[in-house]
């Protein structure tokens, strides 16, 4: 079973009427994500007969509406039972 979890790494908010973009680092957004990662994988688990199914976590950030590429995988994690582990993605866009 396999699940992407895609995060948004420009976050938009209104400040005094004004709207206000913030960009978070790939590091904050490796963190949460892996953590909200290992939250659905322990949910899965509670569910009768998923205790030994095998679990394919990936972490995508999207990139903003203007950016070059659409986005890129910052980390998987393959979980068989109670065993598993992210690691983050090292490949990068060669033109």
């Amino acid at each position: 079973m396999s699940f992407a979890i895609v995060l948004n790494q420009t976050l938009t908010s209104m400040e005094n009427n004004v709207a206000v973009q913030r960009t978070i680092s790939d590091q904050r957004l490796y963190e949460y994500g892996t953590d909200m990662g290992r939250k659905l994988e322990a949910y899965l688990r509670k569910i009768p007969d998923m205790e030994n199914i095998p679990i394919y976590i990936t972490l995508y950030n999207s990139s903003s509406a203007d950016a070059t590429l659409p986005g890129k995988f910052i980390a998987d994690g393959y979980f068989t039972g109670r065993a598993g582990q992210f690691a983050k993605n090292t490949e990068q866009w060669v033109l």
